[in-house]
């Protein structure tokens, strides 16, 4: 018989596996986390070459104050995770202005975070080379070094992704 804590444990494990197997626009629902289905519905327009449409809804769940629930290291890695993106996506467009914007928020927020730093580093790259999709591959040893913690955060919200994942231009 499935107790209703066994079947959320179920769902969840279900949602992470479609999220990593297909992109699934599904996580197991939690009050306590509202941004993550946007976020993965972010994502998911992002992997598709999207952008537009991912740009927008990174913009939302950065925009959207976290429930009270929500607990800081699960705000900080989705804040961070919809603002890093938002980066990549702005520069891949050619909107550097905005992509700017972006940094300064993630810098704002805290320089130390590993995704702000990240940022500051795919920033630097960017502008060294001109291309967000040369700047991703040389943050590529960057991004599993620095960012582990944070998708281990993400994941354990049903929001799963491989280092590889973070930076990369569709």
């Amino acid at each position: 018989m499935l107790t209703r804590f066994s079947l959320t444990c179920l769902i969840g494990a279900l949602a992470t596996c479609l999220n990593v197997a297909v992109g699934a626009d599904l996580v197991a629902s939690d009050s306590a986390t509202p941004r993550a289905q946007p976020l993965v519905d972010a994502n998911a327009a992002y992997v598709r070459a999207d952008l537009r449409t991912a740009i927008n809804l990174y913009e939302q769940v950065a925009s959207v104050t976290p429930s009270e629930e929500e607990s800081q290291p699960v705000s900080a890695a989705i804040t961070g995770l919809a603002r890093f993106r938002a980066l990549v996506a702005l520069t891949s467009l050619g909107d550097d202005d905005q992509a700017h914007e972006e940094l300064q928020a993630l810098l704002a927020t805290d320089a130390n975070a590993p995704l702000a730093r990240l940022a500051a580093q795919f920033w630097d790259q960017y502008g060294m080379t001109g291309s967000a999709r040369v700047a991703c591959r040389q943050l590529s040893a960057a991004v599993d070094s620095q960012a582990h913690s944070v998708l281990h955060t993400l994941a354990s919200v049903g929001i799963s992704m491989q280092h590889e994942e973070v930076c990369f231009v569709p």
